[in-house]
């Protein structure tokens, strides 16, 4: 209301008027004054971030005018109410304390609320111009909202019980009968809403209309299409996966209708619009949506994009590098479902794009897929075996070649390239820091696990060792790719790197033998660059590197235990670090909600020895790079500090000695749904020890604050 009162006052000077009967005029409308319902108002407050979504969401409600406001209103609050009913939501939404935290509830795990809203109303003139603005704002929006989906990617497995059958989905699912508290319906429902509002979208017109139908097509998908993704990659039973393609099938096949009938046989073609978007011509650029709106669609999920990769930011490689190897890790089936989506709803360039780096990356993995869709039958399936089995059929035809014995011999310019682009792809997945390198894996290993360990162990150099490691990687860079250097160039290198030695040196305390014996020793590596070749420079450089990695370790080793290990109790429990399950797309958990678990063969093992389990469990996480092995003896440091549980039952995550992960993830769906509360009877722990704190609502905003 602050802009309405400054124009009031443009109007009246300092004098009160009443509001409610007051018109002003705005772009020779009039528009009433009396304030916008609550649910409306606290839409406009949600849409108030990022910028584009806040600059159309306030022209639209400036739009809209009183009987769409009241209409909008209903709407809401009726949604609310059916919202209420879902299991997983219920708790949620009563717990807010207003009609603006109850409305993030609910887009934070029904994401087709908003997408569905600006479909929902038939309006022309202001008002109707109101609707087309709120569907860019909503997108803006949903754009920066799901681009971290965890909550909704928690919420939707958690209302999806482990041992719930096909027929009992299918009944839940019901249409008419249907389960109203089943979220997944409700998600369909609402996706079925928004599929059928972009279906009913006229064909473009004029070039501006165009690129917004474009960016609306564009941002869509990609947040829909990521969800599914991520799905994929992270439902932890193949009941919940073969739903997931009910859930969001219809939606998908909708949007890649939507822009085939816009693009391919409207007026205007992707090529016309993405030249003009590339242009950025001041008399044809649009007024806001322009190049750096697009880039933030194509970097959005770079995985799903269905033409060359324009525009990729640095973070949108690191993102893409992260994406591929979630997908390395799928299994069969699922890479198998994951390409044929790709091929359905984004078309089969991006099916290709996503093979092409798969076949870098892990060429096993394709030929694992194209042998799983052999033996399958649909018409659909063969299609997309035939298209796997040509790039499997290449891999085959390379590693069938005689191994002929090295030769030192000048590298070829394509195997220049080949290396040059793999050691792109392994730094996107390395530390911050590690990004600036250019030497060889090795080193960067070493370094990226020194880095690691002082982070999480060392008082020495957590805030020294990045400096450390952004010293050396400017010093190296000059030196590196080069055929000739000078030698002022390697008096430069090593007096950097001697100046290193001797800030880590002064840091840890360490001798004048000690560190005369590690200058010498880079002096020594320094002279050896003289006349050396590219590749020899590089060797002699990562030899360098470990020796200040080295320095580094002796400093470290010299330090008190007690220095070394310095542990935050509080920070530690609320940080979510436990995977459930070795699948890289397994959900975490914070520490202590995990150390709380009733896991144990029976009530005697567990009063025996309640963390036996616990401790086996995060074994396992290390063996499989899972969790940090310096976090698991942080939590084994503690463990005297927390207290036993004694729970009515106990869950054996081993029987015959072996992980069952589904064991597990019932146990954590019962946390998620609280159903571990009902289980407990007391809690006793060691004289002094304080009982672990049950997740409520102040431990899920430490968890928050934690991450």
């Amino acid at each position: 209301m602050g802009e309405v009162k400054k124009r009031i006052r443009f109007f009246c000077g300092d004098s009160r008027l009443p509001y409610v009967n007051f018109f002003i005029y705005y772009r020779g409308f009039p528009r009433l004054l009396p304030d916008m319902r609550a649910e409306t108002e606290a839409l406009k407050k949600i849409l108030d971030n990022p910028p584009l979504a806040q600059i159309y969401a306030r022209e639209a409600f400036l739009h809209m005018g009183e009987q769409l406001d009241e209409m909008m209103g209903d709407f809401l609050q009726k949604q609310l109410l059916k919202y209420s009913k879902i299991t997983v939501l219920k708790d949620k939404i009563h717990r807010a304390k207003d009609i603006s935290e109850k409305l993030q509830v609910v887009i934070d795990q029904v994401p087709g609320l908003l997408f569905m809203l600006p479909f929902r109303f038939n309006a022309g003139g202001r008002p109707g111009m109101s609707l087309k603005l709120l569907r860019i704002a909503v997108v803006a929006y949903g754009l920066e909202k799901y681009r971290e989906p965890q909550t909704f990617l928690s919420g939707y497995n958690a209302s999806i019980p482990f041992n719930m059958t096909i027929a009992q989905i299918n009944e839940a699912m019901g249409s008419e009968e249907g389960d109203p508290s089943f979220l997944p319906r409700t998600l369909a429902t609402d996706f079925t809403q928004v599929a059928q509002g972009f279906l009913k979208i006229p064909q473009a017109e004029k070039i501006k209309d165009a690129v917004e139908l474009y960016y609306l097509a564009q941002g869509t998908a990609q947040v829909f299409n990521n969800l599914f993704f991520e799905l994929i990659c992270r439902t932890p039973t193949q009941t919940s996966l073969a739903l997931c393609e009910k859930v969001f099938g219809y939606l998908l096949a909708a949007l890649r209708r939507f822009e085939l009938d816009q693009f391919v046989k409207g007026k205007f073609t992707v090529e016309q619009i993405e030249a003009l978007i590339e242009k950025d011509a001041p008399n044809f650029r649009h007024s806001h949506l322009r190049k750096p709106i697009f880039s933030n669609v194509t970097n959005f999920s770079p995985i799903l994009q269905n033409t060359k990769q324009k525009g990729m930011s640095a973070n949108g490689q690191r993102l893409m590098q992260s994406q591929m190897e979630k997908v390395r890790k799928l299994s069969s089936d699922r890479a198998s479902l994951l390409f044929k989506s790709l091929r359905r709803y984004r078309g089969p360039q991006s099916v290709v794009l996503v093979m092409g780096l798969l076949q870098r990356l892990d060429p096993s993995k394709l030929t694992e897929v194209a042998d799983f869709l052999s033996s399958k039958d649909t018409p659909e399936e063969k299609e997309l075996y035939q298209l796997v089995e040509r790039f499997a059929e290449k891999i085959r035809k390379n590693t069938s070649k005689p191994v002929i014995k090295a030769v030192f011999t000048n590298k070829s310019y394509e195997t220049e390239r080949l290396e040059q682009a793999q050691a792109k792809l392994a730094a996107l997945d390395s530390a911050k820091m590690m990004n600036q390198f250019k030497v060889n894996d090795y080193l960067k290993d070493r370094l990226a696990k020194l880095y690691e360990r002082v982070k999480m162990e060392g008082a020495l150099t957590q805030g020294g060792i990045a400096k450390h490691l952004e010293k050396f990687a400017y010093a190296a860079d000059g030196l590196i790719g080069k055929p000739t250097v000078t030698q002022a160039e390697i008096d430069q290198f090593e007096e950097d790197a001697i100046q290193i030695v001797e800030e880590i040196a002064a840091a840890g305390d360490l001798s004048i033998e000690e560190v005369k014996q590690q200058t010498d020793a880079i002096k020594e590596l320094a002279e050896g660059m003289k006349g050396s070749s590219a590749d020899e420079r590089e060797d002699l450089i990562s030899k360098v590197g470990i020796k200040l990695m080295d320095v580094e370790s002796i400093a470290q080793e010299k330090l008190p235990e007690e220095e070394r290990r310095k542990i935050d109790f509080a920070k530690l429990m609320a940080a979510e670090i436990i995977p459930i399950g070795i699948q890289p797309s397994a959900p975490k958990m914070n520490v202590a909600d995990f150390l709380s678990f009733p896991l144990a063969k029976n009530k005697e093992k567990a009063q025996a020895n309640w963390f036996e389990y616990h401790q086996k469990y995060l074994r396992i996480l290390i063996d499989n790079k899972r969790i940090a092995e310096s976090k698991v003896l942080d939590i084994e440091a503690v463990l005297p500090k927390i207290p036993a549980g004694n729970f009515k039952k106990y869950f054996d995550i081993f029987p015959n000695e072996q992980l069952e992960e589904s064991v597990l993830g019932a146990v954590y769906s019962l946390w998620e749904n609280n159903g571990l509360l009902k289980l407990r009877i007391s809690a006793t722990g060691p004289e002094g020890a304080q009982p672990v704190e049950e997740p409520g609502e102040e431990t899920q905003a430490t968890k928050t604050d934690a991450v």
